[in-house]
């Protein structure tokens, strides 16, 4: 096999065989992670989709005195596009075709 000198000041990284030279090690759970990540980015374009906006209820006091007391409560939302959720499907999909057209490590 023929190897390539990467570092002569470093023994242990002198002589790497070129096969080995255009692959990071870690690159084989690349695949796994983008399948992972394209799964959770469906599920939330789904859920962006179907849910159109978040609401939830603010509760303020405002007088205390003693037994006596006031509470403001408002109602507030949080208004979701449709577009993000298709967004999101979209990119969720490509990541899970890119990863299983990857070569395995």
């Amino acid at each position: 096999m023929n190897t390539v000198s990467i570092a002569k000041t470093h023994r242990s990284l002198e002589m790497i065989p070129i096969a080995y030279t255009h692959r990071c090690p870690r690159t084989r759970y690349l695949g796994k992670s983008m399948r992972i990540f394209g799964i959770i980015l469906i599920g939330a374009g789904i859920l962006a989709v179907a849910i159109s906006s978040v609401q939830w209820t603010k509760h303020e006091k405002m007088l205390d005195l003693g037994p006596i007391e006031a509470v403001k409560e408002t109602k507030e939302s949080l208004p979701i596009s449709p577009i993000i959720g298709v967004v999101a499907v979209v990119g969720g999909s490509a990541l899970v075709i890119a990863s299983a057209l990857r070569k395995p490590a």
